[in-house]
């Protein structure tokens, strides 16, 4: 019984073996070399059935069934032939075209190499050939050009040629600014420029702006994209931009489409100035009512800054700077008041804070008083102040004596209400609790009690 089951599995192992087992196919015979001008050859093998391919599409492409072999670029591609169950046979095929660059730039070298042993020559009087080495001087200026490069060898009976496009670099004729010292506030570091290109080279152009900074002796590369104006024939005006908050001296190149760099040029000098220091901007007196008849204070000033009063575009009084604090009358009417200041050597200006509001018919001079009338002895007040939205408005006012009820207005410093109620007066005198709506931002806001003609305005800031 052993031996029957021994020999089945014997028998069961040969079936395997003889169902995967394949047949290496037959040597691949053909010609392994693409010569020109077709570049093409056709290879066979004896044993039928399989299929072409090639691990390596850069050199030669292969067609799976017929064995046709076209040549793509200068090389050697290992070609395969595969038969069913997986065996297979490998033949090297070696495209002759020549290799290397397609573009050479005036002012440099390229290197062109070939598979096979052979002689380099050419025709054209514009490069340079030194075996497979093309260069082009720096003083060509044919603009876009091309030379035939012919390779002689043995292993074909055609000569092998390729051209190549000569390319003149961009040169640079014209640079708004160029040279120039370009000098910006802080606040404006963008620099705009324009160039002319002489005709020749071809578009699209890339600016790439090399900086010198004097005072860390370092160098960093700005890539701008630029807009293209006017034709190939007359030469370009090209239209770019360059961001940048370094100040220094940069150095600019340009890249035409096919890569070529011009020579590198001195750019624009950038220089950094700074703004004025912005000081505070306060009334006099930040409590009592800002109208026509307070002063406007800046806390410092600088020498050789120069400070002027304004009101909704309206600007008044100039003040230079002096070194300490500078006054202004609210005497261009109601508005929100500001100081601009401008540093007298550089031109940049910055704004003074905060704006000031100042109603100039806010407090009115109180009336006279009848008979036997007092005058009130306890100022208005608005307690605690800063307020957290809840507060207390009390004291008394000439102009409540005769009357039983004031209106209270609260107002943003844009003149918007946010809030009115009636306060009622007793003995001349009010004590009202009030609490602001939460819906109110935090900031300064005037609160304004009236009775009749009349009325004076406090000022209350809100910091919940």
């Amino acid at each position: 019984m052993k031996k029957l089951k021994l020999l089945f599995i014997v028998a069961l192992l040969a079936m395997t073996s003889n169902a995967f087992a394949c047949t290496t196919p037959a040597a691949i015979t053909g010609i392994f070399i693409l010569c020109p001008p077709s570049y093409t050859t056709t290879l066979s093998d004896a044993t039928p059935g399989g299929i072409w391919s090639t691990g390596d599409a850069s050199h030669v492409a292969i067609d799976a069934g017929t064995g046709v072999v076209t040549g793509i670029s200068g090389g050697t591609s290992v070609v395969t032939y595969t038969v069913p169950g997986g065996c297979f046979v490998t033949v090297d095929v070696t495209n002759a075209a020549i290799s290397g660059p397609a573009t050479v730039c005036s002012g440099s070298s390229i290197t062109l190499t070939d598979a096979y042993p052979g002689t380099w020559s050419t025709l054209s009087p514009d490069i340079l050939l030194s075996g497979g080495v093309v260069t082009l001087p720096g003083g060509y200026s044919g603009g876009l050009g091309s030379a035939t490069i012919t390779y002689s060898t043995l292993s074909c009976s055609t000569a092998i040629t390729t051209v190549v496009t000569l390319d003149q670099i961009p040169t640079v004729t014209s640079l708004n600014p160029l040279p120039a010292t370009i000098t910006y506030c802080a606040w404006d570091p963008t620099v705009a420029f324009t160039t002319t290109i002489a005709a020749g080279s071809p578009p699209p152009f890339t600016y790439n702006w090399w900086w010198y900074n004097p005072g860390c002796s370092c160098t960093s590369v700005f890539a701008t994209n630029s807009g293209i104006s006017t034709d190939y024939n007359t030469g370009y005006r090209a239209y770019g931009y360059m961001s940048t908050t370094d100040y220094g001296t940069y150095y600019g190149d340009v890249v035409d489409g096919l890569g070529c760099v011009s020579l590198l040029f001195t750019g624009p000098t950038l220089t950094v100035n700074p703004l004025p220091t912005v000081y505070t901007f306060r009334y006099d007196d930040p409590y009592v009512t800002h109208d026509a008849t307070c002063t406007l204070d800046l806390t410092n000033s600088d020498i050789g800054i120069n400070y002027t009063l304004g009101v909704g575009g309206v600007t008044g009084t100039t003040q230079a700077g002096s070194g300490s604090g500078l006054s202004w009358s609210p005497s261009l009417g109601d508005g929100l008041y500001y100081v601009q200041a401008t540093d007298a050597a550089t031109g940049c200006t910055d704004h003074m804070a905060p704006d000031l509001p100042v109603c100039a018919t806010c407090r009115l001079a109180a009336p006279a008083l009848g008979v036997g009338a007092t005058t009130a002895t306890v100022p208005l007040t608005l307690l605690p102040n800063p307020s957290n939205g809840n507060f207390t408005l009390s004291g008394s006012a000439d102009f409540m004596l005769d009357a039983k009820t004031v209106k209270a207005e609260i107002m943003d410093v844009a003149g918007h209400l946010a809030l009115a109620l009636d306060v009622p007066v007793t003995a001349g005198s009010i004590s009202q609790a009030i609490q602001l709506p939460g819906d109110m931002v935090n900031g300064e806001y005037f609160v304004k009690l009236s009775a009749g003609t009349q009325s004076q305005v406090l000022r209350l800031l809100l910091n919940r």
